[in-house]
């Protein structure tokens, strides 16, 4: 993973470099590649990781019963997604 995306992100900010790596360890971090028009999360799912997104956008979108989507938010690289997802997972 390119440790330089994480200048951006709010998480790892005034950590060294060895520490970036252990929290990265710590964090159990992997890497998910999706492409374009693919979802990574459903809504209801459970979810144990938050993401940090590195490259590309994401968008974080509500669907209506009636079909009909909106965009909720968009996510940057070095930004965060699915945090509150994971508190609601461990409650569960």
């Amino acid at each position: 993973m390119a440790m330089d995306i994480f200048e951006k992100c709010a998480l790892f900010q005034g950590l060294t470099e060895k520490e970036k790596g252990m929290a990265l360890e710590l964090l159990c971090a992997s890497q998910k590649t999706a492409g374009k028009g693919e979802m990574v999360l459903i809504a209801g799912e459970s979810v144990f990781k938050i993401g940090i997104l590195l490259e590309g956008g994401l968008q974080i979108i509500q669907e209506e019963y009636t079909g009909e989507r909106s965009i909720v938010a968009s996510i940057f690289p070095g930004e965060i997604f699915a945090e509150a997802c994971i508190s609601c997972s461990l409650v569960q």
